[in-house]
């Protein structure tokens, strides 16, 4: 079985009608062959496949048949030219070559071949050009070689045609001796400066890599065979199959366009080609052709410089996977591929039985079983030529292929077209995606997507309706049970992921009519054919890309982020294309998470996110962060939460929806849809979405009192999040949220503006399970000592089993924060975040005075909070003694401007409390930035922090410490064995530092995450203006990098 990588470098193949299209066909001027048991003439072959349609995708199909029997048994091969007649075996070489074109199949089937050739044949006979290899390397040379011989020879072959010039040598056709050795000479002057030409460093490296590399094969299999004729045997490659006939035919080979050329210029040609041909065997002439024999001298001389020709083809490498891009496509025609897809059908189980490994053989069957018979193609030969044409051409402009062709009688038409009895013969077209119905003449009078159709209708062995959702078409047919069959078969290959009740109903007599239609295997339950379907429903270019990676990278991965579609790829997906793939969800039972974040949407697009949570049932997550709606954003909402609401078989458990601007109305249906859901939902965000206009509806009200009164609902409840909204007076409601969730273990209020009295009194005072873990209250104004009274009783309490505390930005009292603290109760480890509460000294002093009694506290975060140098120098004293401490965030507290005599004070009270103390800091925070940084002063507390041995994490970003610091962080990373994150950004290191900071990574084994600092980075990429010193940049960092990867990976 491919692997993925071999996957990836699949090319896809586009079908072509060159060799068997209506109008080649028509050209050869021969009927069509009557029934007969004699073997049919390429003629007469050509005709029977020119009714054959074979689509893009079981050209794919093919592909990887043929890809998978090079890889695993390219044996198989050898064997289906034994079971093909000599006259066919350049098509099969043409359809094998074009099949494994892209990456390395080429290669690897050519070498095989190659390889083969030498091992079984005796020495006259290798390499001959009936032999399977050359027919396989003629093939490949059609398509890579051509642009190379225009290059190299048309300047030189037209000279050739166009001067009078006579190379005739034969004394037999000439006047005299003496006019044969002028005649001698001009012919080793042209033969020598083609000679020139073609080995000159130049050309031999324009030579296409393809050709260089079966040269290379060539070769070595020569050597283990023949090694003293391996130069013959790449003179016959290059120049007796690919050079020499386009130097003696330049019209038939494209060298130059068709021309009158005279007999003369043909016989110079010719005698061009000769000598280059005996060059290139390492022979003189022999007494065959006495009057060559002049030449030999000429021969002798120059065989060592077209040796060296050779030597430098093959002394060369390159990866074989990137000779052929990934996206290059190659085109196959219909014949070929039928004869491929015939042996391959034909002898199925002897394939399957040299097959090896069970994996193989099942893949095997897979790919076959998809493709079906090669003898039920679908077939126009029932179409005249005319109509022929049409169909072909209507299947020629789409990205589909057509499983039934066939006439059928419209009894309900309404054109001017129809006969006296009110009915119109047309053509009926089933496709994957839809149905069409055309007149002989091409056109199409109707067609209506599959997607649409809604019932199928058949009373008798005649009639059949079919009954879309804006139409209905009632026509009479010698065929409705197959007709019936291949739209039942393409519906459910493109959309069996739907629910029985919303597929086509039958309404089919008598019921033993009705077939059985088994669900088709797909990767990832067939998303890419129904991406591919729902593209031509909305009429979008199916991307590439996007099929490949749905096909490839998510076999052992059930979550998909559109982030990879519409902002990873060199051509993203638009709001339009992003359509069909959120539709698509809708019919998938494989993914378990959809992720979209950061998207602006038109209403027509959020109507595929509409479709997909109607009738997803397999979705556990989704996530639908920072989602904008161009237009009627409000409806688009309302008809989400609809969706939801009327899929019965939903099965969300978690739901993002943080960031997103929703009407707090349009929550109304979300909250119906919870009060009855009986799954469970462990996670809901709701951050950021009705903002301030949460709770001016009943929207987030309808959301609470669903949770109040849905038990199963409320029972799973784990993680709730309502940052950003106004929730003032809906605290009642939500304190009930708290208490009826016994699981609810985070607690997301920040910026919420509610009161924390009557939530904490209501709601958190209530929670008997215990259960809340993680509470965020940042940025919700409390100044007010009484606004935190219920609190500070919650936190005294048995009932608060918090270990997380997010206050932040709330303007906290100096006074409560040391209550707060001093009043945690005793069974608490809780991580307590006071940042950006402009505390000042003051807050440092209270803070400073209960440290010793901390024990509850392990995490502190006060940054951002006007300290002062002198402030963080009471904070760090009273630290020496707390017991419990081990993350500490001080950032941006730096006193302005910096006192010299208190700096020094402050920065060794912190080395104290670090090196000399009791205090267990293994995370310690130390940001500045631009306006509040330490510079060159930090770096004695660099050095202090080279002998801790507790430190695991250190941030000191942002101080400007310039090289002199970095050098010290250098040290400090050469002496420290304990640090494992180390945050080092905007501090002005210049390339030295740099340095510095590589050579000192060089022999630290503990560092495990140091991001590079991109900040200074790019500064001193600003500086740089030569490409030397930037490419020794960037081996600095990958430096860096590496060195952090080796840790990671002890």
């Amino acid at each position: 079985m491919a692997s993925t990588e071999e996957k990836k470098a699949r090319r896809r193949t586009i079908v072509v009608y060159a060799k068997a299209g209506a109008d080649a066909a028509e050209s050869l001027d021969v009927e069509a062959p009557q029934a007969t048991d004699a073997p049919l003439s390429p003629k007469e072959k050509l005709m029977k496949t020119k009714n054959l349609m074979y689509s893009d995708r079981e050209a794919e199909l093919l592909e990887d048949l043929c890809r998978l029997l090079i890889t695993v048994q390219p044996s198989i091969l050898r064997t289906l030219f034994d079971q093909t007649e000599k006259a066919d075996h350049d098509d099969l070489a043409d359809c094998l070559v074009a099949l494994s074109f892209a990456g390395s199949k080429v290669f690897e089937l050519i070498k095989y071949f190659i390889e083969q050739e030498f091992s079984t044949n005796i020495q006259g006979q290798i390499m001959r050009e009936n032999a399977e290899a050359s027919k396989l390397i003629k093939a490949y040379l059609k398509r890579v070689g051509q642009d190379y011989l225009v290059e190299s020879l048309s300047r030189i072959v037209k000279e050739v045609t166009e001067r009078k010039v006579n190379f005739e040598i034969n004394p037999s056709k000439l006047n005299s001796p003496e006019e044969a050795e002028e005649n001698r000479v001009a012919l080793e002057a042209k033969v020598t400066l083609i000679l020139k030409h073609l080995t000159s460093k130049e050309m031999v490296s324009k030579l296409p890599p393809g050709i260089r590399i079966i040269c290379k094969y060539v070769a070595d299999a020569a050597k283990k065979v023949v090694p003293d004729q391996l130069h013959t045997f790449i003179g016959s490659f290059i120049f007796l199959r690919y050079l020499n006939p386009a130097i003696s035919s330049p019209d038939t080979s494209g060298v130059l366009p068709p021309g009158k050329w005279s007999t003369q210029a043909r016989r110079n040609l010719v005698l061009i080609t000769k000598v280059l041909q005996n060059l290139s065997n390492g022979r003189t002439f022999s007494n065959k052709e006495q009057f060559m024999t002049s030449l030999n001298g000429y021969v002798e001389k120059n065989m060592t410089m077209v040796k060296q020709y050779f030597d430098d083809i093959i002394n060369w490498s390159v990866q074989e996977k990137t000779v052929h891009p990934v996206d290059e496509v190659a085109e196959v025609s219909v014949q070929d591929l039928h004869i491929f897809h015939s042996l391959v059908f034909q002898f199925k189980d002897k394939i399957a039985a040299a097959l090896t490994k069970e994996e193989d053989k099942n893949e095997f069957y897979r790919v076959l079983d998809k493709l079906g018979s090669y003898d039920k193609k679908t077939s126009f030969s029932f179409l005249g030529d005319a109509e022929q044409r049409y169909v072909k051409q209507i299947m020629a402009g789409r990205r589909d292929e057509a499983s039934f062709i066939g006439n059928v009688v419209r009894t309900d038409a309404k054109s001017s077209s129809k006969s006296k009895d009110g009915s119109e013969r047309l053509i009926l077209i089933v496709t994957l995606y839809r149905v069409l119905w055309a007149r002989p003449n091409g056109k199409i009078v109707q067609e209506s997507p599959l997607l649409d159709l809604k019932t199928i209708v058949s009373l008798d062995n005649k009639s059949l309706t079919l009954i879309f959702k804006d139409n209905e078409v009632s026509q009479s047919t010698e065929e409705p049970d197959i007709i019936i069959d291949c739209i039942r078969r393409a519906h459910e290959f493109c959309y069996h992921g739907l629910p029985e009740e919303k597929k086509p109903q039958l309404r089919i007599e008598p019921k033993s009519r009705v077939s059985v239609i088994p669900r088709p295997d797909e990767p990832c339950d067939g998303i890419v054919s129904c991406y591919k379907a729902l593209c031509d429903y909305y009429g979008v270019i199916p991307h590439r890309s996007v099929c490949w990676d749905l096909d490839n990278l998510y076999s052992n991965n059930r979550s998909l982020d559109m982030k990879k579609f519409t902002a990873k790829y060199l051509d993203p997906l638009s709001d339009k294309e992003s359509l069909p793939l959120l539709h698509a969800f809708a019919f998938n039972h494989y993914f378990t998470t959809l992720t979209i974040k950061h998207l602006k949407f038109s209403p027509q697009t959020f109507q595929g996110i509409i479709e997909a949570v109607t009738c997803n049932s397999t979705l556990q997550e989704l996530t639908l962060s920072d989602v904008t709606i161009t237009d009627k954003a409000e409806k688009c909402w309302t008809m989400f939460f609809d969706g939801l609401f009327g899929n019965a078989s939903c099965s969300l458990r978690r739901v993002f929806l943080a960031n997103s601007p929703i009407e707090d109305k349009a929550f109304v249906p979300f909250g119906l849809w919870l009060k009855k859901y009986q799954g469970p939902l462990t996670h809901l965000d709701l951050s950021n979405t009705a903002g301030e206009k949460a709770g001016k509806s009943t929207g987030f009200l309808a959301v609470f009192e669903a949770f109040a009164n849905n038990k199963p609902l409320a029972d799973s409840l784990e993680v709730l999040k309502l940052n950003g909204n106004k929730l003032e007076r809906l605290e009642p409601p939500l304190a009930r949220v708290v208490q009826v969730a016994p699981k609810l273990r985070v607690l997301e209020l920040s910026s919420t503006g509610l009161d924390l009295n009557v939530l904490t009194s209501l709601g958190l005072m209530n929670d008997t399970d215990k259960s809340l873990r993680s509470l965020t209250l940042s940025n919700n104004k409390l100044a007010k000592p009484e606004q935190w009274t219920s609190f500070i009783k919650y936190v005294e309490s048995a009932v608060c089993c918090l270990t997380e505390l997010n206050l932040s930005s709330t303007s906290i009292p100096v006074a409560v924060v040391k209550e707060l603290i001093s009043k945690l109760n005793g069974n608490l480890t809780i991580k307590l975040n006071l940042a950006d509460n402009n505390l000042g000294k003051a807050g440092a002093q209270a803070v400073a005075s209960i440290a010793p009694q901390m024990s509850s506290v392990i995490g502190l975060d006060l940054s951002d909070n006007a300290l002062g140098d002198e402030g963080l120098t009471v904070l760090f004293e009273g630290l020496y003694n707390c017991p419990s401490l081990n993350y500490l965030n001080v950032g941006r507290n730096w006193s302005k401007p910096p006192g010299s005599t208190k700096r020094q004070t402050m920065l060794h009270a912190l080395t104290q409390l670090i090196n000399h103390t009791n205090c267990p800091i293994e995370s310690l925070h130390l940001a500045g930035n631009k306006e509040n940084r330490l510079r060159e002063e930090i770096v004695p507390l660099l050095s202090a922090v080279g002998k801790n041995k507790r430190l695991t994490e250190l941030d000191i970003s942002g101080h400007g410490f310039g090289d002199k610091g970095a050098n010290q962080l250098a040290r400090l990373l050469v002496i420290n064995v304990m640090l494992q994150t180390v945050y080092w950004d905007d501090n002005n290191t210049g390339h030295m530092g740099l340095a510095n900071v590589r050579d000192g990574l060089e022999s630290n084994t503990s560092i495990r995450v140091m991001p590079l600092p991109w900040r200074d980075i790019s500064a001193v990429m600003s500086t740089i203006t030569n490409e030397e010193d930037k490419k020794m940049l960037s081996m600095l960092l990958n430096k860096i990098e590496s060195h952090i990867m080796e840790n990671q990976t002890q």
